[in-house]
């Protein structure tokens, strides 16, 4: 067998190895001692928790989606790890301490490897400090494992040409790592990109929706009208039987309401798809009116967020993540943005000084919570003022609009706030359990008229 360097980088829950901290990605390859590219693993890990920071490794609840858990992969990280005489990371003791965590948790040994720590090596600076002072450019984001491993690669490549490969090759090859046992490799993966790409479907609840219900609005009979020797007024009594159905225009303001109250988290599960359905199928809803139903849901989330003349990254990512569960694409969005926008005598879009055109409005609340209390699952990921919400300076902004905060999750609680409600962290576990009332972050903050960056 060819003797190979493996190189590692793992993203996790936190920066500590503790009880319940999980791996969430890990990225390996293999070079040889010629520095030459022998081959690759990556896959994001389902932690069978919350995520952690998000702000800091970029993967999301939904991102782990249907991903492997590290049980599922153990025998495929073995055996890519087993292929090779020498394990490489930037602060290698950090991921090797993971992924020891990690192999027990399966009741798997991970034997004694020979390493190499690309950070120790260079001063212990950090990655993209180590990079930079070796003129390597990032193929990615910092922070993805599979950009990370890359650049720990290069990085390796320069401690191969200065320190005499041919010599550290004979030295670990004669300690090759000893497997007590390897498991099968399931071949599962989740690479990020793909994840990402999985986003961009199409919602199933909408294909679902849209496949149920009939193609054109059922025609309905003409009520009657009242003589013509009453009075005007009489038109407004009618007679309402449990089997007529509202006028279109009502119809569409019920089946709205409860797509307003399904999207707060900005997630549609199985049973909120099953409700939607059968309120559409009872309204006698057809696909184009449903249809209309969202844009006109979109449209109004676009005035809200626009009622203070700026639109800002929050927002607009918001309204992305909305759109998208609407079952739009980004061009319609953005067209509906573009029409808000103001224009010169020209018809061309205004600058960069949108405000002078229209003077700024302050946010105002678009719901009164006063009163109610809340607890947050997770970290938060909305900014302020350009700096990340912390728990604490969230806890100031919510008890200044009226809220009470509360540290757990209990039957009693208003309201549970998270970045994604796709976390399976054990507050939105209870949450469902107890039917709380969840809110997606940004809504939250909408509610309160904070206004996010």
């Amino acid at each position: 067998m060819d003797e190979t360097i493996c190189v590692l980088d793992v993203e996790t829950t936190n920066k500590l190895v503790r009880p319940g901290e999980r791996i969430v990605e890990v990225a390996m390859v293999l070079i040889d001692f010629e520095g030459h590219l022998v081959d690759t693993f990556e896959t994001i890990i389902d932690p069978q928790r919350d995520v952690g920071p998000t702000h800091l490794h970029g993967l999301t609840a939904t991102d782990v989606l249907g991903a492997p858990t590290f049980e599922d992969v153990q025998g495929d990280i073995a055996r890519f790890l087993a292929r090779s005489v020498l394990l490489a990371a930037h602060n290698v003791r950090f991921d090797t301490r993971f992924l020891r965590h990690e192999f027990t948790r399966c009741s798997l040994a991970l034997p004694t490897m020979q390493t190499m720590c690309t950070m120790r090596a260079h001063g212990n600076r950090s990655l993209a400090a180590a990079c930079a002072a070796e003129g390597i450019e990032p193929e990615g984001e910092w922070h993805s494992a599979m950009c990370d491993a890359m650049a720990t690669v290069e990085l390796v490549r320069c401690l191969l040409d200065s320190h005499g490969r041919d010599r550290l090759q004979t030295y670990v090859s004669s300690r090759r790592p000893k497997w007590m046992r390897l498991p099968q490799a399931s071949g599962r993966r989740l690479p990020r990109a793909t994840a990402a790409a999985r986003q961009h479907r199409r919602p199933e609840y909408l294909d679902r929706l849209l496949a149920c219900l009939p193609a054109a609005p059922k025609t309905q009979r003409p009520s009657e009208s009242p003589p013509s020797d009453l009075p005007d007024w009489v038109e407004s009594l009618s007679v309402c039987a449990d089997d007529t159905p509202p006028s279109p225009n009502a119809a569409a303001e019920i089946y709205r309401a409860l797509l307003a109250e399904v999207l707060e988290d900005r997630r549609v599960d199985a049973r909120e798809a099953d409700d939607l359905l059968e309120l559409a199928a009872d309204l006698g809803l057809c696909r184009e009116q449903v249809c209309e139903a969202h844009s006109r849901f979109l449209d109004d989330l676009v005035e809200v967020a626009w009622a203070d003349r700026v639109l800002s990254e929050a927002e607009e990512t918001d309204l992305a993540a909305v759109a998208h569960l609407l079952g739009f694409d980004d061009s319609h969005l953005q067209q509906r943005l573009a029409d808000l926008r103001p224009r010169d005598a020209d018809g061309a879009p205004v600058g960069e000084d949108v405000e002078e055109v229209v003077p700024a409005t302050e946010n105002v609340a678009t719901e009164d919570l006063t009163g109610l209390s809340y607890c947050i699952t997770g970290g938060l990921t909305c900014t302020v003022d350009g700096e990340r919400l912390t728990k604490p300076r969230a806890a100031e902004l919510a008890e200044a609009a009226g809220l009470i905060a509360k540290k757990s999750v209990t039957k009693s609680l208003d309201l549970l706030v998270t970045a994604d409600a796709n976390t399976q962290s054990q507050k939105m576990e209870k949450a469902r359990r107890y039917d709380i009332r969840i809110l997606q972050e940004h809504v939250f903050w909408q509610k309160l008229g904070v206004t996010v960056d």
